[in-house]
């Protein structure tokens, strides 16, 4: 007769875990910020905001007096970036952020973070003759040349 032969008992063994080096420390996240803009993309972002107040004025038959009054929704004399966003918010032209702080940058002259009838009327009113669309254009076919439009 044939022998049987049985099979070896398994005998497990416990694995030591392999030492583990320290984990050399990872940078902090980097956070994403906007980069600065040229002087030529801060133009071009104003005379779209500029395009979007002188639209308001004529649609609306305003003074840049009443459109000032209704970009300042509290009444204190100074619009806010708040006020602002909210006002193009209202005329179904939002704006980012960032080209709410260029635009307030470009207007507000004294730095302050808030821009008064007297920085607000001569950025508007300094163009008010002229067209927005058309200083578009005139950046377009000058390759956006450095400088202030006027």
């Amino acid at each position: 007769y044939g022998e049987r032969s049985v099979p070896a008992p398994v005998v497990k063994t416990e694995r030591t875990a392999s030492p583990t080096l320290p984990k050399a420390a990872s940078p902090p996240p980097v956070k994403a910020t906007p980069s600065a803009p040229t002087p030529d993309e801060a133009e071009w972002i104003f005379a779209d905001w500029l395009e979007t107040m002188r639209k308001k004025m004529e649609h609306d038959h305003l003074r840049v007096l009443d459109l000032f009054r209704e970009c300042d929704q509290n009444g204190d004399g100074q619009v806010s970036r708040e006020e602002l966003a909210t006002f193009l918010e209202s005329c179904h032209h939002p704006m980012s952020k960032n080209d709410i702080r260029i635009v307030m940058d470009y207007i507000d002259t004294d730095q302050s973070g808030m821009i008064d009838y007297k920085e607000f009327s001569h950025r508007v009113h300094r163009k008010r003759y002229g067209s927005a669309s058309s200083d578009k254009s005139r950046l377009a076919s000058s390759g956006a040349a450095a400088g202030d439009v006027s």
